[in-house]
């Protein structure tokens, strides 16, 4: 097989854009010379990849699993070019990565402007969300790697193409108002699961750890009563109200440092389970390499600080 990278090109844009139009306009060529491309593509790969009709593209089953290896050669091609422009040389380029919500602050935040600070002009793009949402576009290769929890994509579809570097673990905190009828009190299992809750969608290994008493009380349907994939958000709504949250302790020691909110220990050992997920298969850039360095040392350092 002798495949042309201009046919991946094509192929991709066509595919991402689901437009011969848009997708020649975006690449500077005609739409002949496009849909030539296309369909000598498939004659060397032996299948269609896209189904045309008047008004749409779709693409067909081969078209859907050979796209991201599409991406990846084209991906690979543009770290080979940026190395060879510059070897070793971190003065330009791309990283875009996502969080979840539990590392984004201060772990990734402090990360960033650690790395900001040797790179200056590394050019970076920051994705939050639910980390599930987040995997799929690593999947897709609209994010270059993820920072999440290591459950999360343990039990998702594609866990056997992810590769994943643990990242130390910090205690998990229990946060309420100053005013709450808890302070001043050690927590039970018991009082807490009387009152609502606002946190992200837990993570299959964090509910598991829950006991059974607090999963049915608070959180019944495995969602607590307020589920906002924002650790801010689930901080304002604790604010002045009797509803709970539960944060990193690097986190919790930042926001209860005024003493409207309060931080204790949760019963139990619960830690955070997060580290950097990025595609097994796939080459990192040098900037990609660098954010993972840094991440990893912002880590341990918060795993590490004490009271």
């Amino acid at each position: 097989m002798n495949l042309d990278i201009r046919h991946l090109r094509h192929f991709e844009a066509v595919y991402r854009l689901r437009s011969f139009v848009r997708a020649a306009k975006e690449i500077s060529v005609t739409q002949s010379a496009l849909t030539k491309s296309i369909k000598a593509l498939e004659k060397e790969i032996g299948a269609a990849l896209l189904d045309r009709t008047t008004h749409s593209v779709i693409p067909t089953k081969t078209g859907d699993i050979l796209i991201r290896y599409a991406k990846d050669v084209i991906s690979s091609l543009g770290l080979f070019e940026q190395q060879a422009a510059s070897i070793n040389d971190l003065d330009t380029g791309n990283l875009t990565l996502g969080s979840g919500p539990y590392p984004l602050e201060p772990l990734v935040t402090t990360a960033l402007r650690d790395f900001a600070t040797h790179f200056p002009s590394i050019h970076v793009t920051l994705q939050t969300g639910s980390s599930n949402a987040l995997l799929e576009r690593l999947m897709n290769r609209t994010l270059d790697l993820v920072v999440c929890d290591i459950s999360k994509y343990q039990h998702g579809p594609f866990s056997d193409q992810i590769a994943v570097d643990a990242l130390p673990p910090e205690p998990i905190m229990l946060i309420h108002d100053k005013d709450h009828p808890l302070s001043g009190k050690r927590p039970t299992l018991e009082k807490l699961g009387q009152y609502a809750w606002a946190s992200p969608t837990a993570s299959p290994g964090l509910f598991r750890q829950l006991p059974k008493e607090l999963r049915q009380s608070a959180f019944p349907t495995g969602y607590a009563h307020y589920r906002v994939e924002v650790i801010s958000a689930c901080l304002e709504i604790v604010r002045g109200s009797t509803v709970l949250t539960a944060i990193p302790r690097s986190l919790a020691r930042r926001v209860c440092k005024d003493g409207s909110l309060i931080m204790k220990p949760l019963p139990g050992n619960f830690l955070t389970n997060d580290g950097i997920h990025t595609l097994a298969h796939k080459a990192k850039s040098p900037a990609v390499t660098a954010f993972i360095k840094h991440m990893t040392s912002t880590a341990k350092a918060l795993a590490a600080a004490r009271e």
